[in-house]
C-alpha cells in the first residue's frame, strides 16, 4: 500500500489493490489503510481493494464489517474472479460492491456460448 501511495502521488490515476484475508481482520487493520492514504494525501475514491473471491470473508461478520468501515472513507471495494469461488448474489448484497469481476472462464468466448452470455447478463 505504501509504494502505491508513493507512485500515485505522482499523477492522478486510479488504482487497484488486493486485499487478502488478513488485511481485514480488524478496524485497526483498515483504518491503517485510511492513514496511509491520507499520510500521502491519496483520495480515497481513487482506490479500489479487490477482494479475492476465493477468500471466505462472507461468514466472518468482523470483515464484512471492516470493508463497509473501507466503503465509507470513500474506498471503492470490487469482488474479483466472481463466480469461481465463495461469492454468490448474496455476497454482492452483503458487500456492496462498486465492480464485480466476472471470472474469465465465463467471460472468454462469450460471442460464441450463449449459455456464457447468458450468465454474464444475470449476473
Amino acid at each position: 500500500m505504501r509504494k502505491v501511495c508513493e507512485f500515485m502521488q505522482g499523477n492522478d490515476h486510479e488504482y487497484s489493490i488486493n486485499l487478502t484475508a488478513d488485511d481485514l481482520q480488524t478496524k485497526k487493520d483498515v483504518e491503517r489503510l485510511f492513514a496511509l492514504a491520507s499520510s500521502y494525501s491519496i483520495d480515497p475514491e481513487r482506490i479500489t481493494f479487490e477482494i479475492l473471491e476465493e477468500i471466505d470473508i462472507f461468514e466472518n461478520q468482523s470483515s464484512l464489517e471492516n470493508i463497509k468501515i473501507l466503503k465509507s472513507y470513500g474506498f471503492k471495494i470490487a469482488i474479483d474472479d466472481f463466480g469461481t469461488h465463495h461469492a454468490n448474489f448474496l455476497s454482492i448484497l452483503s458487500l456492496e460492491p462498486d465492480t464485480i469481476k466476472i471470472d474469465m472462464k465465463y467471460v472468454r468466448d462469450i460471442d460464441t456460448r450463449p449459455k456464457n452470455a447468458s450468465l454474464v447478463r444475470a449476473i
